[in-house]
C-alpha cells in the first residue's frame, strides 16, 4: 500500500538548471506536482532551504551548491557511513561484484596514474 509520503517522494526530483535558476516550482518538481497544495510545497522548499541546497529570492528558486558538489557530498557521506570513511573499501565492494568493467578499470587507471602524478 503506498502512502501519500512514498507517493510523494517518488514523484520528487531536484532539476539542476544551467546557471542554477529556475523560473517557477513546475521545473523544480517532478510530474507529481499537480497533487501538491501550495503550503506542501512551501514547506518542503523551507526544508530545502534550511539544509542550504537551495535560495529562495522573489518568488525565485535556485541551487544553492551545483549539482557536482552535491553529488560529492553525497558519495562522501555514503562512503563514510558504508565503508569506514575508506574509498578503498567502496571500490573493493563493486570490484567484489564483479561491477567494474575493463572499461571503468583502465579509466581508474588514468585517474590513479594522475593522483600518482601530483
Amino acid at each position: 500500500m503506498k502512502t501519500k509520503h512514498s507517493q510523494r517522494r517518488k514523484g520528487f526530483s531536484l532539476k539542476w538548471r544551467q546557471g542554477g535558476l529556475w523560473k517557477g516550482w513546475r521545473e523544480i518538481i517532478g510530474y507529481q506536482i499537480q497533487e501538491w497544495k501550495r503550503q506542501t510545497l512551501n514547506t518542503f522548499l523551507s526544508r530545502l532551504e534550511t539544509k542550504g541546497l537551495v535560495i529562495r529570492e522573489r518568488g525565485l528558486v535556485r541551487a544553492a551548491v551545483e549539482e557536482e558538489e552535491y553529488n560529492f557530498s553525497q558519495a562522501q557521506n555514503a562512503i563514510d557511513n558504508m565503508y569506514s570513511g575508506k574509498l578503498s573499501n567502496f571500490v573493493a565492494a563493486f570490484i567484489r561484484r564483479n561491477a567494474v568493467n575493463k572499461e571503468d578499470l583502465e579509466e581508474l587507471n588514468v585517474y590513479l596514474k594522475e593522483l600518482e602524478n601530483k
